[in-house]
């Protein structure tokens, strides 16, 4: 049913063609509509004569399928489990140079970028149909944490700076996870 328009073909040429889903001239156009089988006919006319022929046509469902959501990943994974393809028993294919073992996508071999990713199946009928989803790679930032200080051991709060990128969270031993350091709240230093 999800199959192009085709054209049919009759001798001699020149009649015109009724019937669900067919133009007069012959072209046919498969539809979820028209599931079933269909009688076309093939009309013809020639001195005075008119002459007619038909043929069965079936239009069988195409499977329903789901690639699934979309995905992501950091650069410094190993591979994506590609999740919530159906029906099972499909084939992966991946745009973008990216790289596939199996159900999985090889995020080191593939490096970062936007990739798309297309899950194709086909039923008993041989009637086939695909859907797509995309797998983003994120490049990991760059980060610093700032040159080492040194404080002295007392009270008060120390805003801790020449970090980057902003928006991270700080973790340690007297640290807020803004990055407020105070040495009283951390003991054994």
């Amino acid at each position: 049913a999800n199959e192009p328009g085709f054209n049919i073909s009759a001798s001699p040429g020149g009649g015109t063609w009724s019937g669900t889903g067919v133009a007069d001239n012959g072209w046919y156009t498969p539809s979820s509509d028209h599931l079933g089988t269909h009688t076309l006919i093939y009309s013809f006319s020639e001195g005075g004569c008119d002459l007619q022929d038909s043929m069965q046509v079936t239009i069988l469902p195409a499977p329903e399928v789901q690639a699934g959501p979309d995905q992501s990943a950091c650069s410094n994974d190993q591979m994506v489990i590609l999740t919530g393809a159906s029906p099972a028993g499909g084939v992966w294919t991946v745009d973008n140079n990216g790289v596939l073992n199996g159900n999985n996508f090889d995020v080191q071999a593939s490096g970062p970028g936007l990739y798309t990713l297309t899950y194709s199946y086909s039923n008993a009928n041989n009637c086939s149909a695909s859907a797509s989803k995309t797998i983003l790679i994120q490049d990991l930032p760059e980060v610093e944490a700032g040159p080492d200080q040194s404080f002295c051991n007392g009270p008060g709060d120390i805003v801790l700076t020449g970090f980057s990128p902003a928006g991270g969270n700080w973790t340690g031993p007297g640290v807020s996870p803004n990055g407020v350091f105070n040495a009283a709240n951390s003991p054994g230093l």
